[in-house]
C-alpha cells in the first residue's frame, strides 16, 4: 500500500493529483481516503474486494457485448465463457490479491465498457444524451486512473470516430484536455 501513502503532501488535492511514479491514481488514492476515513481500515485492505468486483463486472459487460453483437444464441454463450474464462483464470491469482492491480481493472472495465457503447446504436435525439456523456468520461477515467489510460483514450479516440463522428469529435476533444491537464497543467514529471 506504500504507493498510496499521503507522504509529504501538504495538501490534500495536491496528494489526490500527484504523481505515482508515472501515473497519476487518482481513484486508488480516492479508495484509500474511503477506506481510512469511513471504514476505519488500513490503506489496500478493500483491493481485493475491489478488483473481484470490477472482474465480476467485467464479466459482465462482455456478456452483453456478445449478447448485443452476436446473434446466434450458441456464439454468444461460447463468446461470452472463453472471455469470462480468461478474465477469472486461475493464473490471475496474483493479479487479484495485489493492491496495484486495482487501476488494471479499472481500466479494463473502462475500455469494455467504451466496447458496449460502440455496439450498440447511436442515434442521440438531443445534445447531451447517455452515451455522449459516458464517451466525454472514459477518456478522463481511464487516464487519470493510471498510465495505460492514454492508450485507452488513443484507442477509444479511433474507435468512436469510426463509428460516429460526433462521438469521436467528443472522444478526440476529451481524450485531449484530459491529456493536456494531465501533462501541462498538473506539471507532469518523468
Amino acid at each position: 500500500y506504500r504507493f498510496v501513502e499521503q507522504g509529504n503532501e501538504d495538501s490534500l488535492i495536491k496528494w489526490i493529483f500527484s504523481q505515482h511514479n508515472e501515473h497519476r491514481i487518482i481513484f486508488s488514492k480516492l479508495s484509500v481516503l474511503i477506506e481510512e476515513n469511513i471504514f476505519e481500515i488500513a490503506p489496500g485492505q478493500s483491493a481485493i474486494f475491489q478488483n473481484f468486483a470490477l472482474v465480476l463486472l467485467s464479466c459482465g459487460i462482455w456478456t452483453l457485448i456478445n449478447i448485443n453483437f452476436f446473434k446466434n444464441k450458441k456464439l454468444q454463450v461460447i463468446t461470452s465463457i472463453s472471455g469470462i474464462v480468461l478474465l477469472i483464470h486461475p493464473w490471475q491469482w496474483q493479479n487479484f490479491v495485489w493492491e496495484f492491480q486495482v487501476p488494471w481493472f479499472f481500466t479494463n472495465s473502462l475500455v469494455l465498457i467504451g466496447a458496449l457503447i460502440l455496439v450498440g446504436k447511436y442515434e442521440p435525439k438531443n445534445s447531451l444524451d447517455f452515451k455522449s456523456i459516458c464517451i466525454f468520461l472514459l477518456p478522463w477515467l481511464s487516464i487519470f486512473s493510471t498510465g495505460q489510460g492514454i492508450a485507452v483514450a488513443f484507442a477509444l479516440s479511433i474507435s468512436t470516430t469510426i463509428k460516429n463522428i460526433r462521438l469521436g469529435f467528443i472522444s478526440i476533444f476529451s481524450s485531449f484536455f484530459s491529456l493536456l491537464t494531465f501533462f501541462y497543467f498538473l506539471n507532469y514529471t518523468k
